[in-house]
């Protein structure tokens, strides 16, 4: 789960919701779980949350896709992430939600989290309608949203927004499975309402994915971040090499975790990396890197913190973790690094960054930066 998220060090408790929300309560299962079988029950949930943590009025079908309030906050802090790393910002954010449903939940959780500005696109009609009612129940939110009815399916991006203004980012939720029967065979234990164009699409996820690339080789630097959520972890790999393929390098990757249920995020951008990501001036660089950090809750949360920032950094994979013992072993490129988080007092650690390779390497440069904006927040 995202360091900021709002459940990050304490899930929702449901009983304390229930006082305050008494619709909750016929959802409770023995008076401490949920029925997450029940797509009623999860509407209902979500309503809540919303309401409850983020101040949106939102209600749903239950003949559409629910979506999970973690999960979503976790992709929208992610992207911020992202946005943070460019050297340049604009004043006014403006994204777009490819596949926004009926739900409209990036675009309501984005505007009002960090104010961005949103175009989402469907090529559900009903959804369509049904966002935009979402949108006016948020009077405040009005002004930054618009949505488009999207005529043809094959379209993702080209003929749908004009592509010749500038955006800061692209999310998407594309539909994961390639058939029905290949739906059918997802997690039994949530509920299963949502529409087809929800669930399914040709080719599945990676298909999707592989066409919006395509888009964004047209598109270019226009757009900043292009990204997407995947239901599967064996789609980045096909994803990764096609987007190599298109000679696009500059590649991030993140895992969503909350409970028992994984996604993961995948973004790219256009622009040469030198122009895009920021290089703070007055971080030196060695091969031991030592800080002290403050704002982590437990070890166990900082480790987590450092454990998804360095599996979402481009040529980066983890060799071995140690939770108990506090240390995570790298590979940067063709070099390794380790990191110890050793505890001084409580809420107070000394986070420790080695590099074990003869010369420092750009590469290390580049994950030391990312790794320092994201876990020192320099």
């Amino acid at each position: 789960m995202h360091r900021n998220n709002k459940y990050h060090d304490k899930a929702p408790d449901f009983n304390e919701l229930s006082t305050k929300y008494p619709s909750l309560l016929e959802f409770l299962v023995e008076g401490r779980s949920y029925d997450w079988k029940n797509p009623i029950a999860m509407v209902e949930l979500t309503k809540i949350l919303l309401l409850e943590d983020y101040g949106i009025k939102w209600d749903l079908p239950t003949t559409h896709l629910c979506p999970p309030v973690t999960n979503r906050a976790n992709y929208i802090l992610w992207m911020n992430d992202l946005l943070e790393m460019q050297s340049q910002k604009n004043q006014e954010i403006i994204g777009i939600d490819v596949g926004t449903g009926a739900s409209c939940i990036y675009p309501l959780l984005g505007s009002k989290m960090f104010n961005w500005n949103f175009v989402g696109t469907d090529i559900d009609e009903n959804s369509i309608t049904h966002a935009k009612k979402l949108v006016d129940m948020n009077e405040d939110l009005n002004s930054k949203i618009s949505l488009i009815h999207v005529q043809d399916c094959s379209n993702i991006l080209i003929n749908v927004i004009d592509i010749n203004k500038k955006y800061d980012f692209v999310v998407c939720n594309p539909p994961f499975f390639s058939s029905e029967e290949e739906s059918e065979k997802r997690n039994p234990k949530t509920s299963r309402q949502a529409t087809n164009s929800e669930l399914q699409t040709t080719g599945g996820e990676v298909s999707f994915v592989c066409r919006m690339i395509d888009d964004s080789v047209s598109i270019g630097t226009n757009i900043t971040w292009y990204s997407t959520m995947l239901g599967k972890k064996s789609s980045i790999k096909p994803i990764k090499q096609y987007l190599s393929s298109c000679n696009i390098s500059l590649i991030y990757t993140t895992e969503f975790v909350q409970g028992k249920t994984q996604r993961w995020g995948l973004a790219w951008n256009m622009h040469p990396e030198s122009t895009c990501i920021q290089k703070p001036s007055s971080l030196v660089v060695s091969k031991i890197m030592t800080k002290t950090v403050f704002h982590y809750s437990s070890a166990a949360a900082l480790f987590k913190t450092i454990a998804e920032t360095v599996q979402g950094i481009n040529n980066v994979t983890i060799k071995k973790k140690d939770v108990l013992g506090g240390t995570v072993l790298l590979s940067v490129d063709e070099s390794s690094v380790s990191i110890k988080i050793m505890q001084l007092q409580p809420k107070q650690y000394v986070v420790e960054v080695k590099f074990l390779g003869k010369d420092l390497t750009n590469s290390y440069q580049n994950f030391y930066e990312h790794f320092s904006r994201i876990v020192y927040n320099i």
